[in-house]
């Protein structure tokens, strides 16, 4: 088998890997075959410290913000560990064999471009961290003592007096 024949076969697990997570690719199965041979290639005469992260920003939902990115890569890192991804992915395609179009390590550093790779969902955001992230801002207003209308409604002297009185 040539290496592209093997690469899609591995693209293939890939996004079985995903489906059973309950997400999917980003890209169509062509051209992420084409970002891991290119990998691949770029490998073989580059040491992974010299290689940087794609510079394509991924598209994200509507209303993504930093909060969201941030749980993403944690749903990421706690759903898709290096053991998962050797044993369901790479395994399968390649068991201990290693050809030598293959640069040594590459299997298990393809995995870095997960967060690439995996297209964002705000419903996989909301499953894992459930808590809006304006709840958390009304409960540190509920807990400062201050009365919460006031700080959101009241006038300016009406603020100010509250504040005072909690000094007090």
């Amino acid at each position: 088998m040539s290496a592209e024949e093997i690469i899609a076969k591995v693209v293939d697990m890939i996004e079985n890997y995903l489906a059973v997570r309950g997400v999917g690719l980003e890209l169509k199965p062509g051209q992420l075959a084409y970002q891991i041979l290119s990998y691949i290639d770029l490998r073989m005469t580059t040491s992974t410290h010299d290689i940087s992260d794609p510079p394509t920003k991924p598209w994200t939902p509507p209303k993504w913000t930093a909060h969201h990115e941030s749980v993403w890569r944690d749903w990421i890192y706690y759903n898709c560990s290096l053991e998962s991804w050797q044993r369901d992915v790479m395994g399968p395609v390649f068991g201990t064999d290693l050809h030598t179009w293959e640069p040594e390590g590459w299997r298990d550093e393809v995995i870095h471009f997960l967060p690439w790779w995996i297209r964002r969902s705000m419903s996989v955001v909301e499953r894992f961290d459930p808590t809006p992230i304006d709840d958390e801002a009304e409960e540190v207003k509920l807990n400062s003592g201050l009365d919460p209308y006031l700080q959101d409604h009241g006038s300016a002297k009406q603020r100010k007096r509250a504040n005072q009185n909690e000094l007090y």
